[in-house]
């Protein structure tokens, strides 16, 4: 049986092509960050775009701050201290 064109369309999430394009450019940007163990240098050069757009782009689709975060974890990790969250204060 043949599939025709309206018969496809019915099937697809009902997304503007806005939503569709927005979503695959913040698909596309995590792919690059975790194959380049989250360097925005090399994933920018892995996406073809500069730095600065690639920072914009993070920043739009709300994924600079959490980047962010990941990267402070990792450092407090890699000192050897325990996260914010868990330190306790001795009275």
């Amino acid at each position: 049986m043949n599939a025709t064109i309206l018969d496809i369309a019915a099937e697809v999430p009902r997304q503007t092509l806005l939503d569709r394009v927005a979503a695959y450019e913040r698909d596309a940007i995590l792919v690059a960050l975790a194959t380049n163990r989250g360097s925005q240098a090399a994933a920018a050069r892995a996406l073809g775009i500069p730095v600065h757009m690639l920072s914009h782009r993070l920043e739009k689709h709300g994924l600079l701050e959490p980047l962010r975060e990941a990267r402070r974890a990792r450092s407090r990790r890699a000192r050897g201290a325990r996260p914010a969250a868990t330190l306790e204060t001795s009275v």
